[in-house]
């Protein structure tokens, strides 16, 4: 396994956010505001990807939730550069889900029931056809689809109140493990 990427969400304030993010086409851009990774419109899909890594196949993304209104926030996973495809686990009317996003359009894989609070890790993985969802270490959803084998990480989001912050994100290789923890606002676990 190996660490693509860090950002803890730190930085001064930016709309929109910037390198190493390039906001998805047909999406709202996202923003850095107070230390959080977060929507520029609410209502709106906010989304980009991370335009310095290559496309990645096994791979995970976490982040831990930065702010008290969680309402629809998400981690995304072989995201397309040239159009909005790719596979999201997200926060979605305050229950998780995986999604697949089709050129803009969106189709709902697996949900259910759930609650988030404030410092809560989101995280996600796909390896081959399976995609994995959790929330602080614990498996929430997994299913599986086979439409994209490979693309960029992202985030989306829904809300502009919503933020992410601690993003992780990297590849599985060959044989890869998972990562050894998961972000709690008092370090690792």
């Amino acid at each position: 396994m190996t660490t693509l990427l860090t950002d803890s969400g730190a930085g001064s304030d930016a709309n929109p956010i910037g390198d190493p993010y390039t906001t998805l086409t047909g999406f709202n851009a996202l923003r850095r505001l107070s230390n959080t990774l977060r929507g520029t419109s609410s209502g709106a899909n906010n989304g980009a990807y991370v335009n310095s890594i290559s496309d990645q196949a096994d791979s995970w993304i976490q982040a831990r939730i930065a702010s008290s209104t969680p309402a629809s926030v998400g981690l995304m996973l072989r995201c397309a550069t040239g159009a909005a495809n790719g596979y999201v686990f997200q926060i979605f009317g305050g229950a998780p889900q995986i999604a697949r996003w089709d050129a803009g359009s969106y189709t709902s894989l697996v949900s259910d029931s759930g609650a988030f609070d404030l410092d809560d890790v989101l995280y996600f993985e796909m390896v081959g056809t399976t995609l994995t969802a959790k929330v602080n270490g614990s498996t929430v959803l997994t299913t599986t689809d086979s439409t994209y084998a490979s693309g960029r990480f992202g985030l989306y989001s829904f809300a502009d109140t919503s933020g992410l912050d601690q993003l992780t994100a990297g590849d599985f290789g060959s044989g890869g493990a998972k990562p050894a923890g998961y972000y709690y606002a008092g370090g690792a676990r």
